[in-house]
């Protein structure tokens, strides 16, 4: 880190936070997945519709930061959507660890619906073991986070 920074354990979206009332759907994640969403949400032009929020800090979890995240988007809109996307398999990755913790700082926030998990299916190997096959995946995954917008 250089001087004069701090570390956050959870990173909000700028581009969305201008108009939090036009976001229909946030997607939270962990890890480098976040380029791959970035590019593709400004891909499909949906810079002002979805949100990248990233939790940095898995343990202890950022219960405080990511409420404090959240609350422009919960409080500006009911029929918001809230994903959690990572390119592990679903029985690996952080997904284990962070629903139920996500799940409590949505029903802080009087969000009922709760977190969808959008990832590769479970598995169990890491990963593929085949580039080719590994990139159709991913491509998938990825690709899911924006489905139906």
């Amino acid at each position: 880190m250089s001087p004069g920074t701090v570390f956050q354990p959870v990173l909000h979206d700028p581009t969305t936070l201008t108009d939090p009332k036009a976001v229909q759907r946030v997607v939270l994640l962990s890890g480098k997945i976040y380029y791959d969403l970035a590019k593709e949400r400004a891909t499909r032009n949906l810079e002002s519709r979805v949100a990248l929020v990233r939790i940095e800090e898995l343990a202890p979890f950022p219960f405080t930061a990511l409420s404090e995240t959240l609350a422009p988007y919960a409080d500006a809109n009911q029929r918001l959507e809230v994903l959690w996307v990572q390119e592990e398999p679903r029985n690996q990755g952080a997904w284990g660890h962070v629903r139920e913790r996500v799940e409590e700082v949505l029903k802080g926030l009087g969000m009922e619906d709760g977190v969808a998990y959008r990832g590769r299916r479970e598995d169990a190997v890491p990963a593929t073991g085949t580039g080719k096959v590994y990139g159709v995946q991913q491509r998938a995954v990825v690709e899911s986070a924006f489905e139906g917008l």
